[in-house]
Order: structure tokens, then C-alpha cells, then sequence
């Protein structure tokens, strides 16, 4: 079973994901990865209320984010540059 499961095409694109997604955190500083856990790990609050949270503006936690995000793109091969 256990063979089975690491030629799972589904469970290696995961793990792929997995590893993009902490190559792109362990960059960021405290800051951002607190903008990420608090929008997308827990999703209890909105950009916005999370920038408040974080003392940045609503438009410089968006440009934080999607930042973030087309790097975890790069890394994971979906986007040839940011």
C-alpha cells in the first residue's frame, strides 16, 4: 500500500505543493507569513482586517500577498518569472 500511495500522481503533486508553498514561506518575514496564516491557514479574517492586524494598509497587504503568492507559482513551475 505504502508503494502505492508515493506513485499516486495526486498525493506527489501535493507533496510538490507542500514544499513550494514552505520554500516561499521560510523566505518571508514575519510579517507576511502572519498576513498568510491568518487569510488563508485559518481564514478568520479578511485581507483587510488581517492588514489592520499586521499595522499595514489594506493595499500594501494585497501587494504582500500577491507577492507571495506568484512566488509560490514560481516555485511550483506554473509561471516562468515574477
Amino acid at each position: 500500500a505504502a508503494i502505492r500511495m508515493t506513485t499516486n500522481a495526486y498525493i506527489q503533486s501535493t507533496e510538490r505543493s507542500v514544499r513550494a508553498i514552505e520554500h516561499t514561506l521560510a523566505k518571508c518575514d514575519s510579517t507576511s507569513r502572519t498576513l498568510i496564516d491568518i487569510v488563508y491557514w485559518r481564514r478568520t479574517m479578511t485581507v483587510t482586517g488581517a492588514a489592520a492586524k499586521c499595522n499595514l494598509s489594506p493595499s500594501g497587504a494585497y501587494n504582500r500577498i500577491n507577492k507571495i503568492l506568484t512566488a509560490v507559482a514560481f516555485e511550483m513551475g506554473l509561471i516562468n518569472e515574477f
